[in-house]
């Protein structure tokens, strides 16, 4: 339990340093360009979200299932070195599509429709991936305080650029998303050179052993994740169609000031998982069950806490933060809070889930119907012009999903664990 904490530390430590660096590019574009800008930057990063997600299915989630059900250090290194080579494919689609897409935007028949340069795009996207797979690797070898000093790095290289395009008043979706993502590719070989280079040398046979492994998790991961991004992306479409890219920018200004939770929810299931998962293999369920009581009560603490501490500052913080701009936004703000305290308590579920590769199938159709509720809810919500009760649908689709991972999904996993063989 002691290791496990610790690793959840220095894991939420990590993203609490992600949080503040996302805080400001978002407070960036905020002071320093105008809201259709940062709409542009908000719906560009949404469609990222989207290849990350892709890639979490592909490579980094399968990866983690499978390496940490495994204690032979031969198998380990199939698995690493089937990884190599998906992250590679998923790499050169990246810049596959983009050089496409920019093909198509310099004869006119774009379709991203943000005026955002699509070189800008895949450098962005090349960098997500590249340090989302290193990350991956150093909290599988459970060292999450690598993960930390190689996201220092990332995020100070992007920040000395973020500083001279701020100086030079060129604040521009375009200059961001370039920034982000060469500091990200820059890192990678760092990551890969101090993780011993894993899976390197392994034979070609041995890979593709392996691959239908990664085949049984990436059939129903693929199709998952992309409900689950259209249910936690396509709103802030609705609410573009529906009320406008001004609308866009308050509402995603406003979430700005609760990230922290989320990204801190994050941190904890990256260093939970690959132990939850080696937990899961050995059959002691019921040391997972102590984490997740603990981790959910734990969440809700946080949010609490965290609104008394908003609800006091909230005046200096639209003063000093926001600006006067973006006023008026205390009721998105607690919607926004409720949203991430619900969704923080159903993530501890999910990630419990997520520790056994028999998870991905139920996943996947709970997520097909909470996509229905949170299209439904939304729809109606953005229909009606009304930012905060946008807000308040996602979170009852939110509260839908958690009740069934929790009274469902994680009793239905860990009653097969008893049923199943060790996979050693």
């Amino acid at each position: 339990m002691r290791k496990l904490l610790n690793s959840g530390i220095l894991g939420a430590a990590d993203q609490a340093l992600l949080s503040v660096f996302n805080l400001g590019i978002g407070l960036l574009f905020i002071h320093a360009a105008a809201k259709q800008e940062y709409a542009h930057y908000v719906l560009i990063f949404a469609g990222l979200m989207l290849i990350q997600s892709l890639h979490n299915a592909v490579v980094t989630s399968p990866l983690t299932t499978l390496h940490s059900s495994r204690s032979d250090p031969v198998q380990q290194s199939n698995i690493d070195a089937a990884a190599r080579v998906l992250q590679r494919w998923m790499m050169m689609s990246v810049v596959v599509v983009a050089t496409l897409e920019f093909g198509l935007e310099s004869v006119g028949f774009g379709l991203l429709g943000t005026h955002v340069n699509p070189l800008c795009v895949g450098l962005a996207a090349l960098g997500l991936l590249s340090r989302e797979y290193a990350r991956t690797q150093c909290y599988l070898r459970l060292r999450p305080g690598y993960a930390l000093l190689t996201d220092s790095v990332y995020v100070l290289l992007s920040a000395v650029w973020l500083l001279a395009v701020w100086y030079s008043d060129h604040v521009s979706a375009d200059a961001v998303l370039a920034g982000i993502g060469v500091a990200g590719i820059l890192i990678a070989p760092i990551s890969a050179r101090n993780l011993n280079n894993a899976g390197a040398g392994t034979a070609v046979a041995d890979v593709r052993s392996v691959l239908p492994e990664f085949w049984s998790c990436i059939k129903w991961a693929l199709p998952s994740v992309v409900v689950t991004w259209a249910y936690a992306n396509a709103f802030i479409y609705l609410i573009d169609m529906y009320m406008g890219k001004e609308a866009v920018a308050d509402v995603s200004a406003s979430r700005l000031l609760i990230m922290p939770i989320s990204l801190l929810v994050t941190g904890w299931a990256a260093a939970f998982r690959p132990r939850a998962g080696r937990l899961l293999a050995l059959r002691q369920t019921g040391q997972i069950d102590k984490a997740m009581r603990w981790s959910a009560a734990s969440f809700m603490v946080v949010g609490v806490m965290y609104g008394a501490i908003l609800a006091v500052l909230y005046p200096l913080a639209i003063t000093r933060f926001l600006g006067e701009k973006y006023g008026g936004l205390e009721l998105l703000a607690a919607a926004w809070l409720l949203f991430f305290t619900v969704t923080a308590v159903r993530s501890v579920g999910m990630a419990a889930m997520l520790a056994s590769k028999f998870s991905f199938r139920p996943l996947f159709l709970y997520g097909v119907a909470t996509l229905l509720v949170a299209l439904l809810c939304c729809t109606v919500a953005a229909r009606s012009g009304t930012s905060e009760y946008v807000i308040l649908g996602l979170t009852v689709a939110e509260v839908f999903l958690g009740t069934i991972i929790w009274l469902k999904g994680w009793p239905g996993i860990r009653k097969s664990i008893t049923m199943q063989p060790s996979a050693r």
